[in-house]
């Protein structure tokens, strides 16, 4: 099983590569000016007052914030990725073959003078993941294409991790950051749960 969790970790490892009711909410963020923040996770439901949008997790799934582990966006060390939320489905990843997961996180692009453009975000992510030295393949499948969630467009990527763990990329540019939704998953039952999450999206 240390290859399977190795596979999870690789996961959010090309992640940090990589990275290197809506009339209620207007009018409550309209008035004052919002910070940069990890979100808010109250039961299953996760929200971002920076980025404006909420989403529903799955009940019953193992959820945690970035805040808990990770205190800063930047630092003088470029440290400008960070995961903001994680969920996987099991508590126990040791004794399952894969453990299916969504992660939000926020890269800092504003320094990236070349990344205009989500679908131009994957396209250096795809360079990123090309040049990564592992002994798990990953595999690009396809090229960066358009998907629409939630009324908002995303620029979006599939990569499959070796034959076996399907992961997706859906990003959009925000405030100087990409935000980026990175799903995996293993079987159809976990896509079908995973794509419910996708579709509960939504921005203000």
């Amino acid at each position: 099983m240390k290859i399977i969790f190795r596979i999870v970790v690789l996961g959010f490892s090309l992640a940090l590569i990589v990275g290197t009711s809506s009339a209620q909410h207007k009018s409550k963020h309209s008035t004052q000016k919002i910070k940069f923040d990890y979100g808010i996770i109250e039961g299953s439901n996760y929200e971002n007052h920076f980025f404006g949008f909420h989403l529903t997790l799955p009940d019953g799934w193992q959820t945690q914030s970035g805040k808990t582990t990770q205190s800063h966006i930047t630092s003088k060390n470029d440290k400008n990725s960070v995961i903001a939320l994680s969920s996987f489905r099991y508590e126990n990843k040791d004794r399952i073959l894969y453990n299916p997961s969504i992660a939000i996180l926020f890269e800092n692009i504003r320094q990236k003078k070349k990344i205009k453009t989500a679908q131009a975000y994957l396209e250096d992510t795809v360079k990123r993941i090309e040049n990564i030295q592992s002994n798990i393949p990953v595999e690009i499948e396809g090229e960066v294409f358009e998907a629409e969630i939630g009324g908002k467009k995303f620029a979006a990527l599939q990569t499959e991790i070796l034959g076996v763990v399907e992961q997706r990329y859906y990003v959009f540019l925000s405030r100087g950051y990409a935000v980026v939704f990175l799903v995996s998953h293993a079987s159809e039952e976990d896509e079908e749960t995973l794509d419910k999450v996708l579709k509960s999206l939504k921005f203000y």
